[in-house]
C-alpha cells in the first residue's frame, strides 16, 4: 500500500523530541557540507524558535519521521527546514508530509524555502513549487486565497 497523508499526522514537538530533532538537525547540515555537534544542533534549533519560527514533526506511528521549522512573514510563509529520516527516504514519507504541511500553513500565503542540494530541488519541483529567483516558490491558487 503507498503511503499517503492518513499514515503520517502532524504534531507540535515534545521534551521527548528533542534528541531526534537534533539528530535530524545534523542530518540536513550534514547533506549540506556543514558539521553540528549534537549541542550546536539543538541550539540552531532553540535560536530559530525564539527567532519565530514555528515547528511541527511529522509521526508515523509513534515514531518521529521528520519535522519542518517556517515562520510567517506579510506575504509568504518561509520554510526554513524540512527534514525526512533517512531510512525512510522514497517512501512517500517527504511527498505525504509537504501536503500536510502545506494544508496546515496559511493558505492566503505563498509558501517559499531554499532548495540547497539537487535532490531537494527535485523532491519540492515535483510537489508543485517553481523556480523563483535563488529559490521555490508554491503559489496558492486565487481561487483557495
Amino acid at each position: 500500500m503507498a503511503l499517503s497523508e492518513r499514515h503520517l499526522r502532524l504534531e507540535r514537538p515534545v521534551a521527548a523530541d528533542r534528541a531526534m530533532l537534533a539528530w535530524l538537525n545534523r542530518d540536513l547540515h550534514l547533506e549540506n557540507g556543514f558539521r553540528l555537534s549534537p549541542g550546536a544542533a539543538q541550539d540552531s534549533i532553540r535560536a530559530l524558535r525564539r527567532a519565530g519560527y514555528g515547528i511541527v514533526v511529522a509521526r508515523l506511528g509513534r515514531m518521529t519521521a521528520g519535522y519542518a521549522l517556517w515562520r510567517e512573514g506579510a506575504s509568504s510563509v518561509y520554510v526554513r527546514h524540512f527534514v525526512v529520516r533517512s531510512e525512510l527516504r522514497r517512501q512517500g514519507v517527504g511527498r505525504a508530509f509537504a501536503r500536510l504541511l502545506l494544508a496546515d500553513l496559511p493558505r492566503e500565503k505563498d509558501v517559499r524555502l531554499d532548495a540547497r542540494t539537487r535532490a531537494a530541488r527535485t523532491f519540492w519541483l515535483s510537489v508543485g513549487f517553481r523556480a523563483e529567483g535563488h529559490g521555490l516558490c508554491y503559489a496558492r491558487e486565487e481561487s483557495a486565497r
